[in-house]
């Protein structure tokens, strides 16, 4: 009984420094949005062959209104699209364009993280994810090609 105890606080002991890591991972840094507030949004890129270049920033759109816990209502400058994205797929506008590839990055892989934990969660099995909202890849980074939707490259 006593052997069972000791690995059952054991397996609270890991479970608390998990958790507590997933937290701290996912907590949101010092940035702040509100209404008004002009921002880059990030639309990662899906599909097969996708490659860690394409990522695709949109915008500048600007924030209309809170869409509820750490969600924003945000409209499209360049052509009047609605959406509705969640805060870590938003870059303030006032950003450099050269640190918005280094967010993208953070972005996608706490992306695939969480996915990896899903699978791990399910057994291995792999779940069929609906893409999100905000998932539309159009253009080419790399400056090439034309660009559909009046979508910019930022700082361009």
């Amino acid at each position: 009984m006593e052997k069972a105890t000791r690995a059952a606080r054991a397996a609270i002991a890991r479970d608390q420094v998990r958790r507590e890591r997933y937290y701290n991972k996912r907590v949101r840094q010092a940035t702040t949005f509100k209404v008004r507030d002009l921002v880059w949004v990030l639309r990662p890129p899906g599909g097969q062959g996708v490659t860690k270049l394409a990522h695709r920033w949109v915008g500048p759109a600007k924030i209309v209104q809170s869409a509820g816990f750490d969600n924003w209502e945000v409209v499209r400058e360049d052509n009047g699209e609605r959406m509705v994205v969640p805060c870590s797929f938003l870059v303030s506008s006032r950003c450099s364009s050269n640190s918005l590839g280094v967010v993208a990055d953070r972005i996608l892989a706490e992306l695939a993280a969480k996915e990896d934990e899903t699978e791990e969660r399910d057994g291995g099995t792999t779940m069929q994810q609906e893409p999100l909202a905000v998932a539309a890849a159009t253009g080419r980074e790399d400056g090439g090609g034309e660009r559909r939707d009046g979508e910019q490259r930022p700082g361009g």
